[in-house]
């Protein structure tokens, strides 16, 4: 951060309840907590002590003996709280008659001078440098309306443990959980419209939470305009820094963001979302079909493999809850006579047809092909090597895929063991791009930031069930045949769609088998090996994938430790 001049940018707000002062354990979480507020590497920040006046004497005895504040300063007996001043020129303490963050908030808000709002929770400890970071990153993104960082826990031993590293802006997995936390850097100006005073109480995380909903509606508009969700990213910021830890408390959350995000997406989304509780801290959000249903056509490439394709239509006819559909199967040079027949029986079927492709495999050119012969508004690609399991899968993949900000939409693919084949691609990974969690069981223990259970937006997903808009599909010129013939090719579709603004989904609620190419051959000849090569050098050449790590744009499995302080 060169040539930065260092001037009060940040306010970090620092409220103390009745109930933190209590205990000596919370009165030692309170020093450690206020001794790294005040001791950043930086001072271009205010701290203001917020504390109910039922605790006053308290507090002041605690801090001035901790801390060395005096509070016999003067007084502003005209406002409805009382201002002190240390001998610093960065700390303020408020004396308020609120028993609760957010009304207090509301009390000292107008006193707040500086651009950034920082709230701290009584058993955060930031690191020396997070003040520095917050403001390296708002003067590099100086439209930027949010920052947030990385965080860790500490345990009873006082170790830090259990980093959680989180990903770029993500609204759909934002829905699902609140992975942002309590603990980020706001601007002032684009809040200002939604403080008032509440006769809720909230607690400092469910505050927290409302003032990252309000600023989104702020910054979409109510209703929500599209377009503008799609510039989020550029708005809310990701700094890829462990900025604070946290102690790991015996005490149990009980916050439930579920009214909140229900009332927000009333008014950004009217009567388009619905909230469900999956499990704690995790939310499906449902998104309603219109009235009129679109029109869907899934298109299923194949060749011979009576038994697989036969097992995936059945599970097609069996497991739907939707019913405005047509299947398209492109053969591609069948020779095997029980399929044939099986064909020319699908054939006869109203919603089936099937369309011979008699040119060399090359999966892109098949399925742009079949595109020419569709008919829905939505372009729906499956594998014939998929099993559906879960019963209102096609709800699901096409309520994600209508929203107007969405592009391509995939599913939870299991092994026929149970264990992950796809939950999400990470673009970067060996060099290219990989599916997340591949190869493990879907638990806790493999996943504690809970992402295996939260729809989100990943850098893309498999065509092995892609879900899109017809219009995306033509607008991006579809699957690239000419120089991604066999690999790849969903990736480059996913990228290329994303890059016009549209976010990438993925939900853990369509779940399918997938049983991995298994009607072609995976011996690979000379031929084959040196075409994967080529696709492995076009997608580094064309996307940066061997840097995408560099770059900070791996999103979900990225490993970083930078900024352990």
């Amino acid at each position: 951060m060169k040539n930065l001049k260092v001037k009060k940018k940040i306010t970090y707000i620092y409220f103390i309840d009745e109930l933190a002062i209590k205990s000596p354990v919370e009165k030692k979480n309170i020093i450690l907590s206020l001794n790294t507020l005040l001791s950043q590497t930086v001072p271009a920040y205010e701290l203001f002590i917020i504390f109910n006046n039922k605790i006053s004497k308290d507090v002041y005895a605690l801090l001035n003996k901790k801390l060395s504040i005096s509070d016999a300063a003067d007084f502003n007996k005209a406002d409805r709280f009382n201002l002190s001043y240390s001998k610093s020129d960065y700390l303020f303490l408020f004396e308020t008659y609120r028993n609760d963050i957010a009304n207090a908030f509301y009390d000292v808000f107008n006193s707040i001078r500086t651009e950034w709002i920082v709230f701290v929770d009584n058993e955060i400890v930031i690191a020396p440098y997070t003040t520095y970071h917050f403001i390296e990153v708002a003067h590099n993104y100086p439209n930027a309306s949010m920052i947030y960082g990385d965080s860790d826990l500490i345990n009873k031993e006082n170790v830090r443990c259990e980093p959680t590293f989180k990903p770029i802006f993500s609204l759909d997995l934002l829905y699902s959980q609140n992975y942002i936390g309590s603990f980020y850097a706001i601007k002032k100006d684009e809040i200002f419209k939604k403080i008032e005073y509440v006769k809720k109480k909230y607690t400092l995380d469910l505050f927290s939470f409302k003032i990252i909903l309000d600023l989104i509606e702020e910054l979409v508009g109510v209703p929500a305009v599209y377009k503008k969700i799609c510039n989020l990213t550029k708005k809310i910021i990701h700094t890829p820094v462990v900025l604070h830890s946290k102690k790991i408390s015996t005490k149990s959350k009980s916050d439930n963001y579920l009214g909140l995000l229900a009332d927000h997406t009333e008014r950004v989304y009217p009567k388009k979302v619905q909230f469900q509780r999956y499990r704690t801290g995790i939310y499906r959000h449902k998104w309603s079909l219109p009235n009129i249903k679109p029109f869907v056509s899934i298109i299923i490439p194949t060749r011979d493999g009576f038994d697989i394709l036969s097992s995936c239509l059945k599970s097609i006819f069996e497991k739907k809850s939707y019913y405005n559909y047509e299947i398209i199967i492109i053969d591609n040079q069948s020779q095997d006579l029980e399929t044939l027949h099986y064909l020319n029986q699908l054939n006869k079927i109203d919603n089936i047809r099937v369309i011979k492709y008699s040119k060399p495999f090359n999966y892109s050119e098949i399925n742009n092909f079949a595109v020419q012969f569709a008919k829905g508004e939505i372009l729906g690609f499956i594998n014939n090597d998929i099993q559906v399991i879960t019963d209102d899968w096609l709800t699901e993949l096409i309520g994600h895929a209508i929203r107007p900000d969405i592009g391509c939409v995939g599913a939870m693919h299991f092994y026929p063991d149970k264990y992950i084949q796809h939950a999400g691609v990470i673009v970067g990974l060996h060099g290219v791009a990989d599916h997340a969690f591949k190869g493990l069981k879907k638990n806790i223990k493999n996943d504690r930031y809970g992402y295996l259970y939260s729809i989100r937006n990943p850098d893309a997903v498999t065509a092995a069930t892609l879900f899109v808009k017809r219009s995306l599909f033509d607008m991006v010129g579809g699957f690239d045949s000419k120089h991604l013939k066999i690999a790849f090719n969903d990736v480059d579709l996913c990228l290329k769609i994303s890059e016009l603004g549209y976010r990438c989904l993925w939900t853990p609620f369509a779940e399918l088998f997938h049983f991995e190419s298994k009607t072609r051959n995976n011996r690979k000849l000379k031929g084959e090996v040196e075409n994967e090569a080529y696709e492995h050098f076009i997608m580094k050449e064309r996307w940066k994938t061997d840097r995408y790590i560099e770059r900070d744009l791996l999103r979900y499995y990225r490993i970083n430790f930078r900024g352990l302080y």
